[in-house]
């Protein structure tokens, strides 16, 4: 890609200093939550990775999807749709279809402390963003969203005092076009406000066989405001409101010992859109070495994938349907209260954590033989969780930490598969389903760490988690299936 840039503030990809050297881009940071950091990451020590803000604007980083691309151990599949990934973390892997679990996540995912529980939500476009923080392995004793495989934890620009703009376009290759906007500043002495907008669009790398025109589009648009109020000197309130949209071509799939990988068999009427909106109020209070922190979050999203040839070129000259929509409502509420003052002799993070997320999907497909016909599902899942660590230096060398989370997951799942005429025919039959279930956990946490000196640390931590399990839907292959635990050693030096 060879772009063109115009506007008030812009990073290329790649830029030429004085002399005409390249200026190599900033490397990612891997460091532990070890004294000194900011109070956002956990108290017990772990290792995190850590993207910059300089790093995710010189390699265009949009989402969190091309974010994991430079973190090592961390890994991203596409199946049933793009724009609902499944993560890997050190070989632990999500399930790859979210339809069989209403989007039920095994990696918790943060945009300034407002927790996205389910695999549709995390396609929020990023910009304006202060940095990326995976951490890998359970830390459900430091963050109320469940993750056993670990937490993405993104912060994003913060607004402030002084009056602020910027505007760039980026035009390249494929008919790519970006532009950014932002605006900040303050209304009255202890109200701020910040707007940050993005629209992205590029026509796609592929070639329909037949008419010869491009295919793989991608379209998004996405905007986000912030109020900051300090109310006082202790209590700070934070609201946050954005939405999203995207116009995408479909996933392709194409089978081995395919000639021409560029060229393909589309659809001219596959669609895939989608939109999400959310809202979120932050209150915070501080006092001296500790602060209160609570979080309530809503967020709604309607996503719609219709295409004719889905699966046209691995059973091509045969023919199948899909038309799918989900839609997904979830609320949350985050308790968290933690200290502040990285040389305490205590350091401590706990708090509560509830979460309710309905999810509906209509699905109707053709070409799977006495599968065929239309799903509808409802999922109705609630988590809660308590959870807490802390840790306590002994001597001038040793620290040791401990924590624990009980969580509670509970699922209540309805579906219904009416069949075609042709799938009756080839044996299928009508199937309803209607079932509860719910999945307990006391999950346990431990890390001792050594200062050989000011810079030199090791630890070895000790941690478990639980994903729960799943209720039959009816559709083919789908069964209950049990909570799944594991635990977790990990040796590290920084």
């Amino acid at each position: 890609m060879f772009p063109l840039v115009m506007g008030c503030l812009v990073s290329p990809v790649s830029a030429q200093g004085q002399g005409n050297k390249v200026e190599e881009l900033e490397a990612i940071e891997v460091v532990a939550s070890a004294p000194g950091k900011p109070t956002s990451t956990p108290v017990a020590p772990s290792t995190a990775d850590i993207i910059p803000a300089k790093t995710v604007e010189d390699r265009d980083i949009m989402n969190i999807r091309e974010a994991i691309e430079i973190v090592p151990n961390v890994y991203m599949s596409e199946a049933d749709s793009a724009r609902a990934s499944s993560f890997s973390i050190r070989g632990s892997r999500e399930i790859t279809f979210h339809e069989l679990t209403g989007g039920r996540t095994s990696a918790a995912y943060y945009v300034d402390d407002i927790p996205i529980l389910d695999a549709y939500g995390r396609d929020l476009t990023l910009f304006a963003v202060e940095n990326i923080s995976v951490y890998k392995g359970p830390h459900g004793s430091a963050f109320g969203a469940p993750g056993p495989l670990g937490v993405f934890d993104v912060t994003t620009r913060r607004p402030g005092q002084d009056p602020e703009g910027e505007f760039s376009y980026t035009y390249g290759s494929n008919e790519w076009h970006r532009g950014i906007v932002h605006a900040g500043g303050a209304i009255l002495p202890n109200l701020f406000f910040g707007f940050d907008g993005l629209y992205a669009r590029d026509e796609g790398w592929w070639e329909d066989r037949l008419t010869g025109d491009a295919y793989g589009k991608h379209e998004t648009m996405s905007g986000r405001i912030k109020l900051v109020w300090e109310a006082t000197d202790q209590l700070e309130f934070t609201f946050t409101a954005g939405a999203g949209h995207h116009d995408d071509d479909p996933v392709i799939y194409v089978p081995l010992g395919t000639d021409d990988l560029n060229k393909v068999h589309t659809d001219s009427n596959a669609s895939a859109t989608g939109r999400q909106g959310y809202e979120a109020l932050r209150a915070v209070w501080k006092e001296d070495g500790w602060q209160l922190k609570s979080i309530t979050s809503h967020r709604d999203s309607d996503f719609e994938d219709y295409d004719e040839a889905m699966l046209a070129e691995v059973f091509f000259p045969g023919v199948s349907l899909r038309d799918r929509d989900q839609e997904v409502n979830a609320w949350t509420q985050e308790i968290r209260a933690e200290s502040t003052d990285p040389d305490a002799d205590w350091r401590w993070r706990t708090g509560l954590f509830f979460s309710r997320r309905q999810s509906r999907l209509d699905h109707f497909i053709l070409g799977l033989r006495d599968w065929e016909g239309a799903n509808e599902v409802d999922f109705d899942q609630e988590e809660y969780a308590l959870y807490g660590e802390v840790t306590r230096p002994i001597g001038d060398r040793l620290e040791l930490s401990g924590g624990l989370r009980l969580q509670n997951s509970r699922d209540h799942s309805w579906s219904n598969f009416e069949p075609t005429p042709l799938a009756v025919f080839l044996g299928g039959s009508a199937l309803e389903t209607d079932a509860r279930d719910h999945y307990n956990a006391a999950l346990p946490m431990a890390a001792a760490s050594w200062k050989w000196s000011a810079e030199q640390r090791s630890y070895l931590r000790f941690s478990t988690g639980m994903q729960p399990g799943g209720l039959q839907i009816a559709s083919g292959g789908s069964a209950d299936y049990d909570a799944e635990r594991s635990t977790h050693y990990e040796l590290g030096h920084h």
